[in-house]
């Protein structure tokens, strides 16, 4: 193995110890493993209340419209309806909502 090669696998082997180490660290003063969190804290994610407007966008993303048709039907952005199918993580199904 020449100069390189070495440094480049010493240096591969020094992060995955360094990841290892900060898991166990997490782990060891009470933080939930990086990984999985959720099914870590045996949790269910919550999700916030739709308004009536969210609400009206998630059933037409569920009917298949895509962002700008949705914004010409309720006369407002494309913008604004980004910023709710992101603050509401729309799409929903009806048992998460």
């Amino acid at each position: 193995m020449t100069g390189r090669n070495a440094e480049a696998e010493l240096g591969r082997r020094m992060s995955l110890f360094a990841k290892l180490e900060n898991e166990r660290s997490r782990i060891k003063w009470g933080a939930s493993p990086t990984l999985d969190r959720l099914l870590y804290n045996k949790k269910k994610r919550r999700y916030r209340q739709l308004s009536r407007k969210a609400s009206r966008i998630n059933r037409m993303l569920l009917n298949k419209l895509n962002v700008t048709e949705i914004a010409d039907y309720t006369n407002t952005t494309t913008e604004d309806v980004g910023h709710i199918v992101s603050k509401y993580n729309l799409p929903r199904t009806e048992e998460e909502t």
